[in-house]
């Protein structure tokens, strides 16, 4: 953090002008060719004053006399400490109440995946009988390869399965908690590990053909926005 400190002089502390003479001259310098250039343009002959001088920015300045920097230095100090102690109290009250909410919303994404993974066995077997239900019905006049139907549901069931993306969706889950107890900056960690999570959330929707989970799935997602909206505050 950068801090300015001006200085002022009070009502009772005596002023004293102070000319800056190499700026002065500098000017005086500028204004003879200033006035050069308009005796040519226009024939008219201008002659810089005294005034012009002493009202150009910064020749003649007020200073305080005396001026004991040292004390004034320990008092500024004082102040600045005051400010940075109190800064860092909100902070951590800050960081604590947020750190409150997202292990709250940490605990909801964990229970919703964990839904998932207990429905995913099932919702697979559920998904292999209707498959094979639909194709026995649709071959019930025709002679079926039994072989081969076994291949094509195993294909379908393996196209379905979501246990890959369940299994990294709860490893970032725990990298996740791990974060917590961190003594470094984790704010872009976090970020990043939410959007793995939305992705093998995206991933999970796409392959899953069940209407139950697809409807936790979309619950999941909309908790880890959240969850990534609050971490904003700590980027």
């Amino acid at each position: 953090a950068d801090c300015t400190v001006r200085i002022r002089p009070g009502t009772g502390s005596p002023l004293r002008p102070r000319l800056d003479a190499v700026l002065a001259r500098q000017y005086l310098e500028a204004y003879r060719q200033l006035a050069q250039v308009v005796w040519k343009e226009t024939g008219r002959e201008e002659v810089p004053t005294l005034s012009m001088l002493a009202s150009s920015e910064g020749v003649v300045a007020m200073e305080s006399q005396g001026t004991d920097f040292d004390s004034l230095w320990t008092e500024v100090a004082q102040v600045l400490e005051g400010a940075l102690e109190q800064a860092d109290r909100m902070r951590r009250d800050e960081g604590g109440r947020l750190e409150k909410i997202l292990r709250g919303q940490h605990a909801r994404i964990a229970a919703a995946a964990g839904k998932l993974r207990a429905m995913a066995p099932e919702e697979l077997k559920a998904l292999s009988a209707r498959t094979a239900e639909r194709i026995a019905q649709l071959s019930a006049s025709a002679e079926v390869d039994e072989q081969r139907l076994a291949q094509e549901i195993a294909i379908l069931a393996e196209r379905c399965d979501v246990t890959e993306e369940l299994d990294r969706i709860f490893c970032h889950l725990e990298h996740w908690e791990k974060l917590f107890g961190s003594e470094q900056p984790v704010g872009r960690r976090m970020d990043f590990l939410m959007q793995e999570l939305i992705r093998e959330v995206n991933t999970l929707a796409a392959k899953s053909q069940s209407a139950s989970m697809n409807g936790i799935a979309v619950e999941l997602k909309a908790e880890i926005e959240k969850a990534r909206e609050q971490i904003q505050n700590v980027m």
